[in-house]
């Protein structure tokens, strides 16, 4: 139903919040007359989507999105972080920064998710395949993965908004034994990392890992998530609902019987 958005270009967000750099020299009065229309003429084809299976869900999420675009008739502010003080100093940007900016896309990403301009946003870091048999590459893409977790609970933390993050890889890396001095490839070893900012206080954590590792120091795929990364993509989205108050929809959306309801309870990290 939603198509995720590539963000290559400051403008990329921007232009996706108006009616287009094809429209862009429109007056506002005009733009609002089209996205009326374009409502009126969904609302004449809902009548038949409202026949078909979840044609009454398509129906209104397209009603709701059609009333959202009436806004960009106007022109939507504070969407570009070199036009914000808090932005161009958490990421070192000024007015003639560019639009294709590494930092410039990395805070548009992160600003306009905070703002809710947008859902969820992902900043894609290259290179994390670091196993070269030192440990210097590793530390160092540690390091600026790190770097944009800091810079974003930041902006979190001066705009007084709440943040829910994950760190997501494709696979792990083994190292020599007792060494930081990575080797090889190996699934086996991965894990995702969540994170969550609350501006009113740090919460409750009841337990700091879910799942666990063999003493081989493989995954344990016995455990709860540990034999399915589907599993452990909703244990992800649980935790997501929770700290936004709204576990109770977790069933709604998850397959029916993923977890029983204690199951749940022991996937939660925080409280």
């Amino acid at each position: 139903l939603y198509k995720p958005l590539q963000i290559k270009r400051v403008t990329d967000v921007t232009e996706s919040l108006s009616y287009g750099p094809g429209l862009k020299d429109f007056p506002s009065a005009a733009l609002r007359a089209l996205g009326l229309g374009a409502r009126r003429l969904s609302a004449l084809q809902n009548n038949k989507l409202n026949k078909k299976q979840r044609g009454n869900e398509l129906g209104q999420a397209t009603d709701k999105a059609h009333e959202a675009n009436l806004v960009y008739a106007e022109g939507v502010k504070g969407v570009d972080p070199r036009q914000e003080e808090q932005f161009k100093t958490i990421y070192g940007l000024n007015e003639v920064t560019g639009p294709d900016n590494a930092d410039a896309v990395k805070a548009s990403i992160v600003m306009n998710v905070l703002k809710r301009n947008v859902g969820p946003g992902v900043i894609t870091i290259g290179g994390c395949d670091y196993h070269d048999s030192t440990q210097t590459t590793g530390d160092n893409k540690d390091l600026e993965i790190g770097r944009e977790i800091g810079r974003a609970v930041e902006a979190a933390h001066q705009l007084g908004k709440p943040l829910f993050f994950q760190i997501l890889t494709d696979g792990g890396v083994y190292a020599k034994d007792g060494k930081r001095e990575w080797i090889g490839d190996s699934g086996d070893r991965s894990l995702s990392v969540v994170g969550f900012y609350n501006p009113k206080g740090a919460s409750n954590q009841p337990r700091l890992q879910v799942g666990r590792y063999t003493d081989g120091q493989g995954i344990d795929r016995d455990s709860l998530v540990g034999s399915d990364p589907v599993k452990a993509a909703y244990a992800v989205f649980a935790n997501y609902l929770n700290v936004c108050g709204r576990l109770g929809d977790f069933e709604k959306v998850a397959p029916r019987g993923v977890f029983t309801p204690q199951e749940l309870d022991s996937l939660l990290v925080f409280s």
